[in-house]
């Protein structure tokens, strides 16, 4: 069972960071319990995921659609907004992004299925959508902090899973979720810590950045609903050849 709270901490332990007061505080009261990405269900979910291709291979998609989409966002707060500082942490975290959105596309031949000819065409409509997006700075690294906490976390589920399959094809994704997970690693350190020292001197945030967190539980309860409809209608479908469009609603 994935302890999340005492897990954060450890983190930012072993990485050098130390956060105030207050954000321990927020973190006790709201990273112990009912949480979407921690709870049993999500983690039979992943299981479930991991065992069929079909749901493996769309995920894989929304994964790398998401992440573009993330980048886009970071990329217009980093140069409204940012200060020379922080605004270098949130460039390379867009790198990232980018990265990780092909490196999640990448994984999808190991499912059998196989990428729509136009699936980068696809993220460009969706990254297209961000253009109007805009967001107070602090809120915004709350809220990304909230959802990067999270991906470190649903991350973890895929490592252990991955540790318990048969399926050897499967089994080659970990090298590439590893190294993703190292790059989340660094952005739940460094908004983590931006956020803290910005708790310290303005009260005002602390309800924002409880305001994030629960967002991002409720979002993904959503997910997990999402998730088990994609289930219910695909489940059950058997892989004809592997020459299958991944691109399946």
């Amino acid at each position: 069972m994935i302890e999340l709270a005492k897990d954060l901490f450890f983190l930012y332990k072993t990485n050098g960071i130390e956060v105030c007061k207050k954000y321990k505080e927020i973190i006790l009261n709201n990273l112990i319990k009912n949480l979407s990405y921690t709870s049993p269900i999500m983690e039979g979910l992943v299981k479930t995921l991991l065992n069929n291709k079909k749901m493996m291979a769309f995920n894989l998609i929304q994964n790398s659609i998401d992440e573009a989409k993330g980048a886009a966002r970071i990329k217009i707060i980093a140069e409204k907004y940012a200060d020379k500082s922080l605004k270098e942490e949130m460039i390379k975290h867009v790198n990232d992004e980018m990265r990780h959105s092909a490196l999640f596309a990448s994984l999808i031949p190991y499912t059998g299925f196989e990428i729509e000819k136009d699936i980068n065409d696809n993220n460009y409509k969706e990254v297209d959508l961000v253009f109007d997006f805009d967001d107070n700075l602090k809120e915004f690294i709350c809220r990304v902090h909230s959802i990067e906490v999270r991906s470190w976390t649903m991350l973890r589920h895929y490592l252990r899973n991955l540790n318990n399959l048969k399926d050897k094809n499967i089994i080659k994704i970990r090298p590439t979720i590893e190294i993703i997970m190292k790059d989340e690693i660094n952005h739940v350190c460094y908004t983590g810590k931006a956020v803290s020292e910005w708790l310290k001197e303005d009260e005002a945030l602390y309800q924002t950045f409880v305001k994030c967190i629960n967002h991002t539980n409720k979002e993904t309860w959503q997910d997990v609903i999402n998730m088990s409809q994609f289930m219910r209608y695909n489940i059950n479908e058997t892989m004809k050849n592997n020459n299958v469009n991944a691109m399946v609603q």
